[in-house]
């Protein structure tokens, strides 16, 4: 089950992000406005960026412990965060996209078994659908954020079963999305 470690550090992860966006909201709200348009699920303006925070908290919290997971991830969130600010190229956008799934593939050590226990086909099949289903996932939840908090409570669920059956730290990623869907929630 979970540690008292954990636990510690994803209350901490909770107030640490409010704390953060409590900061980070009044500057959001002048600089980094999003007017709505006909895709929109909002019909006022409200602030896009926020994201950021937990990115934040989380990369932190987890180097801390020795988890160095989240921060392969942080091209991607500061491309995001680019994006909201300069609105980036579609184009740009998916090779950030792809590359952090490359990255975090090849990096895992689920690569090494594929290629330990599989012909080349299949390996090249196994790439081409991690490849696929990566930046199809990335793309989604993109295309969902600012749903009422629909993406964060949906990540909470995932990485609160991804602490109970794969690591501890995940609890981190849950603290931070806790106090995240605060702001979120609208």
């Amino acid at each position: 089950m979970f540690s008292i470690k954990f636990l510690l550090f994803s209350i901490i992860a909770i107030f640490t992000t409010i704390l953060f966006l409590k900061i980070l909201i009044p500057i959001l709200n002048i600089y980094v406005i999003d007017t709505p348009n006909k895709r929109s699920s909002h019909s006022l303006p409200k602030p896009t960026g926020g994201g950021i925070s937990f990115v934040f908290v989380i990369s932190i919290m987890t180097s801390i412990l020795g988890f160095y997971l989240p921060l392969k991830c942080l091209p991607l969130a500061l491309i995001g965060l680019i994006d909201d600010l300069l609105k980036v190229p579609r184009s740009i956008r998916f090779i950030f996209q792809l590359l952090t799934v490359l990255y975090l593939y090849i990096g895992s050590s689920s690569m090494y078994k594929i290629n330990l226990e599989t012909s080349s086909f299949y390996q090249f099949l196994v790439l081409i659908l991690i490849i696929i289903s990566g930046t199809a996932i990335i793309n989604f939840v993109n295309f969902m954020d600012g749903i009422d908090g629909l993406v964060s409570g949906s990540l909470i669920i995932i990485f609160l079963l991804g602490a109970v059956l794969i690591n501890n730290n995940f609890l981190i990623v849950v603290g931070s999305l806790l106090g995240f869907i605060l702001w979120n929630w609208d």
